[in-house]
């Protein structure tokens, strides 16, 4: 399972025209701070809680997208890179254990939940720093 994001900086081209070899440099380094702050924001727990599994287990602090992790092993599999193309980069964030597909299918739990809000967020508020 995993969820991609293009930055396109077709509009940005103009204000970089006198930096154009700078443009896949700053894509890099904006898909980057991208990366690392979606996965942070996938792996922060919330005050939510989950019931335990096994009896005499105590709550289980949830991620944002509802779900509890009881081996780490979903947790642990979340992870992003960036890809190259052209004037741009490809974010890439991915949950590579075997269930998480079957896990976000289910009612009520979306593993990489509000990434792509966050992502959004994110680009609006480092662009500036980057393209400046």
């Amino acid at each position: 399972m995993s969820i991609k994001f293009q930055v396109d900086l077709s509009e940005f081209r103009e204000k970089l025209k006198f930096h154009e070899h700078d443009i896949t440099r700053r894509a890099e380094m904006l898909g980057r701070v991208l990366a690392s702050e979606i996965v942070k924001h996938a792996l922060t727990l919330t005050s939510e809680t989950k019931p335990g599994i096994k009896p005499g287990d105590g709550p289980r602090r949830t991620y944002p997208g509802g779900w509890a992790d009881v081996t780490t092993q979903l947790a642990q599999s979340i992870s992003g890179r960036i890809k190259k193309h052209g004037f741009g980069v490809e974010v890439i964030i991915e949950a590579t254990a075997e269930y998480a597909h079957d896990l976000n299918e289910r009612e009520g739990y979306e593993v990489l939940g509000g990434v792509d809000e966050l992502a959004r967020q994110a680009i609006n508020r480092h662009k500036r720093y980057i393209f400046n």
